[in-house]
């Protein structure tokens, strides 16, 4: 009897173990890693990851209590993104955006509610002609250069030495420098505005339990279309939150930074404050 009672309570604590939080991986006949999902009482929870046969990484999903809530992302079998959308109430919401096969963007198309309501929305906002901080950039570029300045004591007249020109530094147009300017007019933030980016953060459920809250401090690097390049982690809180919170950010939609009236490529300091109500 008391053998059958150790048995049984072994057991449960075993339901219990794997109650909490697992991760269960499927393997392919060649032994690859077919896919990698994270569980939490015995429902699909956090970021889980699906591959091809070859090994290379096919699709990303985020899943809340069971079910897709958030950022996906697919590839290509050679490793590139090729589309990346976010899925809230179990339907796509907000931005859609494909990748060439090099996995550079091609396009967005814009969602509500499952429905396609907009098509190369970004993409009309950088083409729009009435923009003074857009049009005739290589204009702006050139009136802003330094007139070149003579010597006080030449005289064109009287003066028959020859004046060596005024050698200038090249400048190279804003929107085809490839470097991530720190300081900028007017700072990259997101497109939809923060009630929006904060309606796609779930809180996990851990960090819920074990009442976690705080600040998650990433570096984001946003290009000239708004298009997040690349995010690190500069201080987290752990039980989730963080690998939620950069999915996010990864996902989200800015308005570039503008410098001399032009978008461009710029990194920033983004804070996402998780608080429990």
């Amino acid at each position: 009897m008391i053998r059958i009672k150790t048995i049984l309570l072994f057991a449960v604590l075993a339901a219990q173990a794997f109650s909490y939080t697992d991760t269960i991986k499927t393997y392919f006949d060649n032994g690859q890693i077919e896919s990698a999902i994270p569980y939490y009482n015995d429902l699909r929870e956090g970021l889980a990851q699906f591959y091809y046969p070859g090994g290379t990484l096919k699709k990303e999903v985020t899943y809340y209590a069971g079910r897709i809530e958030g950022a996906v992302r697919i590839y290509s079998e050679a490793g590139k993104l090729t589309e990346m959308f976010v899925i809230e109430n179990g339907r796509r919401n907000g931005p859609t955006d494909y990748f060439d096969t090099a996995g550079v963007y091609i396009e967005s198309v814009i969602f509500q509610d499952g429905a396609q309501v907009y098509k190369n929305a970004l993409e009309d906002v950088f083409n729009q002609k009435s923009d003074p901080g857009i049009t005739d950039i290589t204009k702006k570029i050139e009136d802003t250069k330094p007139a070149e300045e003579k010597p006080d004591s030449w005289n064109p007249v009287h003066d028959t030495k020859p004046v060596p020109p005024v050698v200038t530094k090249k400048q190279v147009p804003l929107e085809d420098d490839p470097a991530y300017y720190t300081t900028v007019d007017s700072a990259a933030v997101p497109r939809d505005g923060m009630e929006e980016f904060y309606s796609r953060i779930v809180y996990p459920k851990n960090a819920l339990d074990e009442d976690i809250q705080g600040t998650v401090k990433i570096k984001v690097f946003v290009d000239k279309k708004g298009i997040v390049t690349n995010t690190e982690l500069i201080e987290g809180i752990g039980y989730g939150c963080d690998e939620i919170a950069l999915m996010t950010v990864k996902y989200t939609r800015f308005t570039p930074a503008i410098l001399a009236g032009v978008p461009v490529n710029s990194q920033l300091v983004f804070d996402v404050v998780f608080s429990i109500p």
